[in-house]
């Protein structure tokens, strides 16, 4: 990213023209990761005058978004590269300015380009203002115009239209990330099934496993990307809503579990990677020998909520994806008590799979509704016990409060 802070949106306007007023001391030149521009292509309120104007914008935008993410701070003069004095812009109405862009981008991108952010800081004395737009990296690009049938990368100098070779590798380099992430996934499944996990659990149990992937995790660029010290502050939940003991550090990370007591197997752990990938495996989720315990969904949803917020705290972005897999349940029941809902106990039919591993689950932002993304895993395993979906919806709405 660029060399503005990752959390600018902390930062007082002060603060932040402090910072931007350092960029230009320093002589920080652009790059890959960070552009200056004098005057914006667009109106007070986010419109273009010409094609031409809107092409550039959407040129700018997606090239960053191809190579590394990064910030475009209109309102800076700029020679030679270098940033030479704060001139600001005119910005009449900065919410409409920002619905305009987005959704000038949102129709003439393709792929959809999520995750951008903006800023406006208003210069002393005066009634311009320094306009900032932060694009993030893709995990989905490239992106192209539409109407150009372009597509934009950055190089130290500046941005340029990438060639037939180089957009194949893009292609490729996009599929390759698909490819890892799944084969993560069941490296790890394959793991939990032959119970080489970092604690030891009950052989051939039932286990609920859950990952949570974060795209970045398999940036070449980054060996180690995440303070462990920082999560270690923050502590790791695990998923049966115990605390568990406090993290310890192994190979791979951090981890936690739930201490055995009078020598029982430990019946749930969560596990930290290095690269900001999470695994929760639980086996207590379990009811009895023949029953899988259904408000395990209101666990998995609260559990998904906390680490997305202790993701934002250190530092990792979306988009990340979650997965979810029920291992060992061949005959086992769905199971959930008695409640107004349902109005009776339900178990239906038993589960004929050893192993139900639902489809990864995409998402793009820390304000994502993560009960709706997560429903159509829940409604399979609903759909292996003989049942249309979930019934911890109502008319489609989640019944249940992390809070309580």
């Amino acid at each position: 990213m660029s060399e503005l802070p990752v959390n600018i949106k902390d930062y007082k306007d002060e603060e932040l023209l402090n910072l931007i007023n350092n960029l230009i001391t320093d002589e920080v030149c652009e790059s890959k990761t960070i552009e200056y521009k004098e005057k914006s292509k667009f109106s007070d309120v986010g419109k273009f005058n010409s094609l031409k104007d809107k092409n550039e914008f959407l040129a700018d935008i997606s090239s960053f978004a191809n190579t590394s993410g990064g910030d475009i701070l209109y309102g800076i003069t700029e020679l030679k590269c270098l940033p030479k004095k704060m001139v600001g812009i005119d910005i009449s109405n900065f919410d409409q300015l920002k619905l305009n862009l987005l959704n000038i981008i949102g129709s003439h991108l393709e792929p959809n380009l999520s995750g951008l952010d903006f800023y406006h800081v208003p210069l002393k004395n005066s009634k311009v203002e320094i306009l900032i737009i932060r694009i993030p990296k893709s995990w989905a690009s490239p992106h192209m115009n539409k109407d150009t049938c372009k597509f934009h990368a950055r190089h130290s100098a500046g941005k340029y239209t990438l060639d037939v070779f180089e957009l194949k590798n893009q292609f490729l380099l996009s599929e390759t990330l698909t490819q890892k992430i799944r084969s993560f996934r069941y490296d790890r499944i394959s793991s939990c099934n032959a119970d080489e996990m970092p604690v030891v659990m009950e052989q051939g149990a039932a286990k609920i496993v859950l990952h949570i992937i974060p795209f970045s995790a398999f940036d070449i660029n980054i060996l180690e990307q995440y303070d462990l010290s920082k999560v270690e502050k923050q502590g790791l939940k695990i998923l049966n809503s115990q605390n568990g003991v406090s993290p310890e550090y192994n190979f791979y990370g951090l981890f936690s579990y739930n201490r055995p007591i009078n020598n029982f197997k430990t019946s749930s752990y969560t596990q930290f990677f290095r690269n900001g990938i999470i695994e929760a495996v639980d086996t207590k989720l379990s009811k009895g020998s023949s029953d899988v315990y259904s408000l395990y969904e209101k666990h998995v949803v609260c559990y998904i909520s906390y680490y997305l917020k202790l993701f934002k705290t250190i530092g990792v972005e979306p988009p990340i994806i979650t997965a979810l897999s029920l291992l060992n349940v061949k005959d086992y029941f769905l199971f959930k008590d008695y409640n107004i809902i349902i109005g009776d106990y339900f178990k239906g039919n038993p589960i004929t799979q050893k192993d139900l591993i639902m489809p990864e689950v995409l998402i793009e932002s820390f304000d994502a509704d993560i009960p709706q993304l997560m429903k159509p895993a829940f409604d399979m395993v609903w759909n292996a016990c003989g049942e249309s979906g979930s019934l911890n919806y109502l008319d489609g709405k989640w019944i249940h409060d992390c809070s309580k």
